[in-house]
């Protein structure tokens, strides 16, 4: 008998630090730049078995604290595809397990999609309940990802924020 399976991977920091200032964005000259250019940007590579991702966030904020990204994917030709714009919300839910008493580190328990580009659907989960909400997407055809940051730091943003990545 064959079984087939999806391998389930664990979570892991997609930044090597977390993102206290908006990123600069991509613009006009440098979207859809080729990899060997935007490397600096702490892009998240993974292999060809992977199918797809699913995305959290977690961060110092308050709840209600707000956030705004870009989330791209890699192309296998390694090009910087943009696949959604999102925006975010701190909820309850406290992200920092090594602490019982740490309420300021907490899961984005709301994402809205705002504009998608992707072939494929961009999907969200558990939004709004007080847990984290997650974000996935077909991989199709990428070998990584990045999430570029804006709207935060500020007055009623989140302070620090971190993605963490997925794959399956």
């Amino acid at each position: 008998m064959v079984m087939l399976h999806t391998m389930q991977n664990i979570f892991e920091k997609m930044r090597r630090e977390d993102v206290t200032a908006d990123d600069t964005a991509f613009d006009g000259e440098t979207a859809g730049a080729r990899y060997t250019d935007i490397t600096k940007r702490d892009v998240y590579l993974f292999g060809p078995e992977t199918n797809g991702i699913e995305i959290v966030f977690s961060g110092e904020a308050a709840e209600g604290d707000t956030f705004g990204a870009e989330i791209y994917l890699i192309t296998a030709d390694g090009w910087a595809d943009k696949i959604a714009d999102i925006t975010g919300e701190a909820g309850t839910a406290w992200s920092d397990m090594t602490n019982a008493d740490c309420t300021t580190r907490l899961f984005m328990d709301t994402i809205t999609i705002s504009d998608e580009f992707h072939l494929k659907e961009v999907t969200v989960a558990d939004s709004g309940n007080n847990r984290y909400a997650k974000l996935g997407l077909d991989t199709l055809g990428a070998k990584g990802t990045y999430v570029g940051f804006h709207s935060v730091g500020g007055v009623g943003e989140v302070k620090r924020i971190t993605p963490w990545v997925r794959t399956f």
